[in-house]
């Protein structure tokens, strides 16, 4: 999972959240003003390479949709809907992000309250929607409830120009499909949450103190929250998953430990059991090979039928593991067949040994001791 194509670069990028307050920033201009000055004396901070934001970071469990019209195309049917997830994000969040531009433009400074509205797609939904043509210079018109929550952006209205298409990136969790995603500027859709993304040259926490320093500079009663690497939080994503593994591995390493010494302590002792019975046969003239072929056959004819109940037996239980794999097929021929190659093994010392010691036992010990 680890090794993904993520869609964007998490190695030496910190994060901290903003959130302005309604009663301080009741309209679009002051909001842009603040997340303008506060990333542009950010990027100028030594040791920093870029500097951003965006309402939503990826695989974060945080995501907003919204259905929209193409103009020219009929509306959906009743109960269907061109959907797609969506951000509103600085210009530079790309660039800062790592993430792909495939094709077009990406946002500019330029792109402003008054200027034409743009949007950025990526290229799931460039494929799902205009699969057999070029998407740049389509419009799209988006729609959102009329009463917006503290975290929804204020969006523009209105017809939106496609100027761009960006690469795929992991949004909801590495598990889930790809969704389709466009990306709104916040120029023109301002938004009071933000996180503030900010990539270095270095270690990203060194620059906590820095960053902290600029936005109190600009607003001494703004807090930053939630202060984590994108490594942190990738790993906090994968806590869960990796926990889940974690034990899966712990107690299927017991339970093929128990199976061995299981195996091994019962095949050795019904082995055991039959010490006279060979020190009968040495006696009446058997070749100790012979016994010992016997023996060996006779217990792994057991060990045989037991591994292959014990393989119909998994094949069956597997479909409870699913949902807890990646990249990886429930039913993997080659761990079946190694386990059970293993397991046959164990058998089959547990057999040879046992025999081996008994044909070297003197035939009148071994009928005296019965």
């Amino acid at each position: 999972m680890m090794s993904e194509d993520l869609g964007f670069s998490p190695s030496n990028v910190m994060t901290m959240q903003v959130f302005l307050s309604e009663k301080h920033y009741a309209t679009v201009p002051s909001i842009v003003n603040f997340d303008n000055a506060v990333i542009d004396r950010v990027a100028a901070l030594p040791g920093v390479v870029s500097a951003s934001a965006v309402d939503f970071l990826p695989l974060t469990g945080w995501t907003a949709f919204t259905d929209f019209d193409i103009a020219g195309r009929a509306s959906p049917a009743s109960g269907e809907h061109f959907t797609a997830g969506y951000r509103v994000a600085d210009w530079r969040y790309l660039r800062t992000m790592g993430i792909a531009l495939k094709k077009g433009r990406d946002f500019a400074s330029s792109d402003g309250p008054d200027s034409e509205g743009v949007v950025l797609i990526n290229e799931t939904l460039a494929q799902r929607y205009w699969p057999n043509e070029d998407p740049l210079g389509k419009q799209i018109k988006l729609f959102f409830p009329a009463t917006l929550r503290p975290w929804d952006a204020q969006t523009r209205q209105g017809w939106l120009t496609v100027v761009g298409i960006v690469g795929d990136v992991r949004d909801w969790s590495w598990a889930e499909p790809k969704v389709a995603q466009l990306y709104l500027p916040d120029t023109q859709n301002a938004s009071r949450i933000m996180r503030l993304v900010v990539r270095s040259s270095g270690d990203p926490a060194q620059l906590t103190g820095a960053v902290r320093h600029v936005v109190e500079s600009i607003d001494p009663n703004q807090p930053l929250t939630e202060v984590n690497s994108m490594d942190q939080l990738l790993a906090i994503v994968l806590a869960e998953r990796r926990l889940n593994m974690a034990l899966l591995a712990f107690f299927a390493a017991i339970a093929a430990i128990l199976a061995t010494i299981g195996i091994y302590g019962v095949m050795s002792y019904v082995v055991t059991q039959r010490s006279h019975e060979i020190g009968i046969r040495m006696a009446l003239g058997a070749e100790s090979r012979d016994v010992l072929r016997m023996i060996v056959n006779e217990g792994m004819k057991l060990a045989i039928l037991g591994l292959l109940l014990g393989l119909v037996g998994a094949i069956v239980a597997t479909k409870y593991l699913e949902s807890q794999l990646y990249g990886i097929k429930a039913r993997d021929p080659l761990t079946f067949i190694t386990v059970a190659a293993a397991l046959a093994l164990v058998a089959l010392a547990a057999c040879y040994f046992p025999a081996r010691r008994a044909t070297k036992v003197d035939p009148l010990t071994a009928l005296r001791y019965e």
